[in-house]
This record gives structure tokens, C-alpha cells and sequence, in this order.
């Protein structure tokens, strides 16, 4: 085998440090946001909080920013010369949907999200000594664990996605594996496991149950053999695991003691976070606009702006320009993810109107792509905008991911979105008569009758999905 050495040309993309924190704030909810913005105020003396009560008026700065023509697609964000009084908070206060004039009308809540693991998770791993590399892993890994606490995405596939961002360095699926350990080493226990046996042995070995050491061996020999543990096969459990008759129905009295969907118990309706957009209005007179109670205002510091002209070709100069040219990039960031958001929700609201006027009946089926196509943005830019935000409406307070519903083909090739689908059958089913249930084939017919044309299958997987029993169980004699 020869050795030797050689020159050639490659394309590659590299991505910026700036790049890396705009793409990082766009998955950011508001309360994360803040959360980076109050850590800048600390490390770069050219950033401050206004004073409360202090004068708020945009000045020339602002209003120059103001009237700048600004397209999705643009690579400059922002124009070079950011006026140092510069206040993003003022800069894209909202955005109107429709037409006509809008008072201050009052949003009432009605309902509340599912609040995911995703904030709880990111908190606890905060605390971990983590280089750049592993808290990428670590964000990318959060994101795949489901509402029930799995990790709905396989290793590979995540392999993958990392590698595709990160060109300057390969991932292995071995990096991956390590850092899941650690999140699976969080609080609620189970959390992040790929299966059923993985999600009990976690709990089992994490201490989730005050148990004696003999009970818990025996539990774990069971999910060992959980491949007979479904049927309760006691005969089979026995000669596989050679434990006794006594000592198989310990442990089964254990398992049942554990949860089987952790990330279930997370929620906590008494504690909803504040959502970070808010719709209000009705009919075609949507506004659309940031949450301002979470986003802190932030502003340049006059005094040490004055001191670069000032100090002339010193030490403290440098020190300060560098300071100021990072602080005019974190703004640049800091709007363009607020502009982003905005736009993106009133996407929403625009293609969802249905649904906030009449319910979950009228949702229409809506995929990532064509918000992305309306906005002039990549599909993978919108998904992370929709990551781990809420929206307040008149109908109540959801997750922006809620919107994406998936949709099933009908036999005439129309498109319904599943959650019209599953309401559907629910408000019929609602008013049946008990004594004579409607049937899945009734179901199908009435569903035909409201345009949606769906097989007798489909209406009973969604039914079962809703943990609505078949009319013969529904049926009430008295």
C-alpha cells in the first residue's frame, strides 16, 4: 500500500457561531429567551434593562429600524447601522390578520396545554457539566422524547440529524447513547426509554419504589422476560426466570406499582406557564402578538457607547467595540426570532380560522411544509419555531405544534385532519341513545353525511384511540 499526499477541492458549510445562536434561539420559548437575554445583560456591559419609568419613545434608531423593508429570506437581519437605543420589544409589537380596526379586546382562558417534559428536562440537564457538542446532542434528544415520556426517534435518526447540522464535527451513535444515559437519570424516572421494559427497569434501578432488594431483583428479572409478561404466563415466567410461584406474583405486584408513561404524571394543571403568543379578536380580525409579560425590554448602555468614541485607540476601546459588536449581533438575533415567531403563528391563525370559530371539528389538516412555503422559511426553521411554544386564542391556550394535525385521505381523495376526525366522533357518539348505540358503521354513514368520507376501520381506530368502548359495550338496558 502506497502512502502519500495530495490536494483537492471540497464544498462544505461551516456554521458561525452567530448562525449557531439564531438557529438555538428559534426553539427557545419565550421564558428560555429571557433566560439567554438576562445571562447577556451579565457578560457584556453594552446591554442593560431600561430603568422602570424610564422614557420608552423609540428614538430616530428605532424608528430607522422600524421603517426597513424586511423579507424572511434575507441573509442580513438587521442593518449594520443598529441604533444604539435600539428596543426589540418595540420593534415588531405585532401583527394584524385581516382586516378592520381592533380595540383591546380581552382574551379569556378557557383551557389550558399539555405542558411537556421538554422545559423540566432541559432545566435538570443545565445543572450537568456538558461541552458545546453534548448539549446539542442533549437538545436534539429532549426533543425527540414524546408527551408519554419515550424517546420516539431512533438512535441512528438522530445521528443523522446531528451530522447534518453539524459539518464541522461527526457524531457516533455512542456520544448519543452517553448523554441519554445522563437524561435518563432524570426526574420523572423512566423518562427517555425506548420501550416499555427499558421505561420499568429504569424505575426499578432508580429507586422509584420503596421496596426490599429481594422484591426488586425479582421485578427485574420479569422485565428481563417480558416477552412472557404481557400473556402472564406465570408457568413460563417461573421456568424462565427459576423463580417461585410466590415470588412471580411479588414481582408482578411491583410492576404494577410502576408507570408505564412517566412523562403522563408531568403536567401540572395548577402551574400553566404563560403562553409566548397571544391571539386576540374574532372572525377575520385576528391580532397576533408576542407575550410582552415574558420578554424582558433591552436596550444598549448609553455610557459605555459615548466611552468608544472617547477612548481612542486603547485597550478599552477594543474591548468595548468587540462588546458592542456582540451585543448588536445578539439583538439582530433576538428580533429576527421575534419577527419569525409572529409570522409564523399568524400563519396559523389564518389557516386554522375554522377551528378558532367553530372547534376542533373544523381543523383542517395542516403540515409544516406549507406554512413554510407561506412564510418564505425552511421546513425545518418552522419546526423549530413551533418547538415548545404556546398560543393563547379566544378557544384557549395550545401548543403551536398542536395546529399540525395529521389528515387521512377519504375515498373520494378529500384530506381531513385526524383531530376533526376524533371530534367528530366524539359529538356524535356524545348524543347517541345509550339504549341504542351508534355502531361504527353508523358512525361511518353520519360522518359521510359531514363530508367526511372515511373506511368503518378508520372511525373505529380513531374511537379506540379516544378509549371509547364499541356500542355493544356502550349499550345501557336500563
Amino acid at each position: 500500500m502506497k502512502m502519500g499526499l495530495g490536494v483537492g477541492l471540497g464544498q462544505s458549510l461551516a456554521m458561525t457561531p452567530q448562525l449557531q445562536q439564531a438557529i438555538r434561539m428559534l426553539q427557545m420559548s419565550n421564558l428560555e429567551l429571557s433566560a439567554q437575554i438576562q445571562q447577556m445583560i451579565e457578560i457584556n456591559p453594552l446591554l442593560e434593562l431600561p430603568e422602570e419609568g424610564g422614557d420608552s419613545e423609540p428614538d430616530d434608531g428605532e424608528s430607522e429600524i422600524e421603517s426597513v423593508d424586511y423579507e424572511l429570506g434575507d441573509t442580513q437581519l438587521l442593518p449594520d447601522d443598529l441604533g444604539v437605543d435600539a428596543d426589540w420589544s418595540q420593534i415588531y409589537p405585532d401583527h394584524t390578520s385581516g382586516s378592520g380596526s381592533l380595540g383591546d379586546e380581552s382574551t379569556e382562558f378557557y383551557g389550558a396545554a399539555q405542558v411537556d417534559l421538554r422545559s423540566r428536562l432541559l432545566e435538570q440537564m443545565s445543572t450537568r457539566p456538558l461541552s458545546a457538542t453534548d448539549q446539542q446532542i442533549c437538545a436534539e434528544l429532549i426533543d425527540s422524547i414524546d408527551d408519554r415520556g419515550y424517546l420516539a426517534t431512533e438512535i441512528h435518526e438522530i445521528v443523522e440529524s446531528l451530522n447534518l447540522r453539524m459539518t464541522d464535527i461527526q457524531i457516533d451513535e455512542d456520544e448519543v447513547l452517553v448523554v441519554l444515559k445522563l437524561i435518563q437519570h432524570c426526574d420523572p424516572a423512566g423518562v427517555g426509554a425506548r420501550d416499555l421494559p427499558e421505561c420499568l427497569r429504569l424505575q426499578l434501578e432508580l429507586g422509584a419504589l420503596e421496596i426490599d432488594s429481594d422484591a426488586k431483583i425479582w421485578a427485574l428479572a420479569l422485565v428481563g422476560a417480558h416477552e412472557h409478561l404481557s400473556s402472564q404466563d406465570i408457568r413460563r415466567l417461573q421456568k424462565v426466570t427459576q423463580l417461585s410461584l410466590e415470588q412471580v406474583k411479588t414481582a408482578i405486584a411491583v410492576l404494577r406499582q410502576l408507570d408505564p408513561e412517566p412523562g403522563i404524571g408531568v403536567s401540572d394543571s395548577g402551574s400553566v406557564p404563560p403562553p409566548d403568543v397571544i391571539v386576540t379578536g374574532l372572525k377575520d380580525q385576528y391580532r397576533v402578538f408576542l407575550n410582552p409579560d415574558t420578554l424582558p425590554r433591552v436596550g444598549f448602555c448609553q455610557v459605555y457607547v459615548q466611552m468608544i468614541d472617547r477612548q481612542k485607540d486603547t485597550p478599552d476601546q477594543q474591548f468595548l467595540k468587540n462588546n458592542y459588536s456582540e451585543a448588536k449581533q445578539f439583538m439582530r438575533s433576538v428580533i429576527e426570532r421575534n419577527r419569525s415567531v409572529v409570522l409564523v403563528a399568524s400563519a396559523i391563525v389564518e389557516a386554522q380560522k375554522q377551528f378558532l370559530e367553530q372547534g376542533e371539528a373544523f381543523m383542517k389538516p395542516l403540515i409544516l411544509r406549507e406554512i413554510a412555503d407561506q412564510v418564505g422559511l425552511h421546513e425545518s426553521t418552522v419546526s423549530r419555531i413551533t418547538t415548545a411554544k404556546t398560543m393563547l386564542t379566544p378557544r384557549g391556550l395550545y401548543e403551536l405544534k398542536y395546529f399540525f394535525s395529521s389528515h387521512v385521505t377519504g375515498s373520494t381523495g378529500q384530506e381531513c385532519s385526524s383531530t376533526a376526525i376524533s371530534a367528530n366522533i366524539k359529538e356524535l357518539i356524545g348524543a347517541e341513545d345509550p339504549k341504542n348505540p351508534l355502531s361504527d358503521s353508523r358512525l361511518t354513514a353520519m360522518l359521510a353525511e359531514r363530508n367526511i368520507e372515511v373506511a368503518r376501520r378508520t372511525v373505529a381506530k380513531y374511537r379506540e384511540s379516544m378509549g371509547i368502548s364499541s356500542s355493544t359495550d356502550r349499550k345501557k338496558v336500563i
